[in-house]
């Protein structure tokens, strides 16, 4: 230590712990005079409470071997200006228990002119102080709002992603209900097709059980008048046989028309079945298709059940028609034995006419129903091309939807970039702020 260099050490609450000769030959004060005193209102100018406590801090707290040049006052009222290094002296556990102040008395030049510059190098080093904290509170700032945009863009993303998702799911179920709607939309077809020939062959059926009602009038008639002549009952009696053998034909194609219609039914009531299953997957959309699909089975069904009735009737009159031709045939061997084995044919003729009749009953209700089942056919196809169009639509607003949710996650990709960029720089500038100690 030079012999004009002056030391003083100081403790955290600002109390003059030990000094050197220097010191006190430059201040005025005698040992006992300095050591034990607070730094402040001895060797610096006292202030407000408030304004030394912050002297009393920043020497303390200053960063080890800074320099400063402070005015400094003696006993007897002078004031003088030192150049003084800042020295740490830490304890046993690493942290700084004092400093160690080392200074040099500045002579020479203007005292005001040094004064001067000191007090415009405060004021300069004041204004960067408060120019810093403020640059650095402007990057902790920024830094948050980076944090801030790069959450809200780590969300978004996941929200657009989520959005796509849904939006791939939705377009995967229009498809595959566009492609259900499709085949539903071809077996409706076949069926109403399937409907509207069933109901021709009705007619056709109804004609020919009409025109047997009619030539088993005749029967009888001819029986009248074979009761007078054998001859006239024999030949009655082979008309009776043909008509006979041409229900027995009709018999069979009834038989044929009802096993269709049960098959059609059949298939309706599937396609219905899977019609309800696609609806009620298409959840609120295809409820109202749901409901014409419960429609069309129940009336399949019930166009089965009528086929059952008329098959069973067919059965009963075929098994009828057999005996009323064994019973010409055995009118026709035994056509010399009288009048009375002829009676006996001509008392089952009423009987054929009432079957005749009833199955033509049958036939105009099987028409019927194969009529509404054409006119339910068509009201389901109706409804299926509106499900169609629908689900286009559906299928064009979920690629649009895609196509911008796509253009928001590439803007979003594209903000989350820029806050990562963002918080760089604001870790950066903080990092150059630390590099200052004011």
């Amino acid at each position: 230590m030079a012999s004009n260099e002056l030391m003083i050490e100081i403790g955290k609450d600002g109390r003059i712990l030990s000094t050197n000769e220097q010191s006190l030959k430059i201040f005025g004060f005698r040992h006992d005079e300095l050591v034990g005193r607070n730094i402040i209102g001895t060797i610096l100018p006292s202030r407000d409470a408030a304004s030394n406590l912050a002297m009393v801090s920043k020497i303390f707290n200053a960063k080890p071997n800074s320099t400063s040049v402070m005015e400094n006052t003696c006993k007897d009222g002078r004031r003088i200006w030192i150049k003084w290094v800042n020295e740490a002296i830490n304890g046993e556990d690493g942290s700084i228990v004092r400093r160690r102040c080392r200074g040099v008395m500045l002579t020479g030049g203007s005292g005001d002119e040094l004064k001067q510059l000191i007090e415009s190098f405060e004021v300069m080093r004041e204004s960067l102080k408060a120019s810093m904290v403020k640059v650095s509170e402007a990057a902790i700032t920024v830094a948050d709002y980076a944090e801030t945009l790069g959450s809200s863009a780590e969300e978004l993303t996941s929200s657009a992603s989520q959005v796509s998702h849904s939006i791939q799911q939705i377009s995967t179920t229009m498809q595959s209900q566009a492609k259900s709607v499709n085949e539903i939309t071809l077996m409706t077809k076949k069926a109403s097709e399937a409907a509207a020939s069933g109901k021709k062959q009705g007619d056709e059926m109804e004609a020919d059980a009409r025109h047997a009602g009619e030539s088993a009038k005749t029967v009888i008639k001819l029986g009248e008048i074979a009761m007078s002549s054998l001859e006239n009952i024999k030949r009655s009696t082979n008309i009776a046989k043909t008509a006979a053998d041409a229900l027995t034909t009709v018999n069979a194609q009834i038989s044929g028309i009802t096993g269709a219609i049960k098959d059609i039914a059949d298939q309706v009531s599937l396609l219905a079945l899977n019609a309800a299953i696609e609806a009620a997957r298409a959840g609120e959309a295809g409820r109202g298709f749901a409901v014409v699909a419960e429609e069309i089975r129940k009336l399949a069904g019930e166009a089965r059940i009528a086929a059952e009735k008329v098959e069973e009737l067919v059965t009963s009159t075929e098994d009828k028609t057999k005996q009323a031709i064994n019973a010409i045939v055995d009118v026709g061997k035994n056509i010399d034995t009288g009048s009375i084995t002829i009676s006996e044919a001509l008392g089952k003729v009423p009987s054929i006419s009432m079957d005749i009749e009833k199955m033509a009953s049958l036939s105009s209700s099987l028409k019927s129903r194969l009529s509404e089942i054409e006119d339910a056919t068509k009201k389901v196809d109706e409804n299926i091309g509106n499900l169609a169009a629908i689900s286009e639509e559906t299928a064009a607003s979920s690629e649009e939807i895609t196509s911008a949710v796509e253009e928001q996650t590439a803007a979003i990709d594209r903000l989350a970039g820029m806050a990562q960029e963002l918080a760089e720089v604001a870790s950066q500038l903080k990092s150059t702020i630390s590099r200052f100690k004011l």
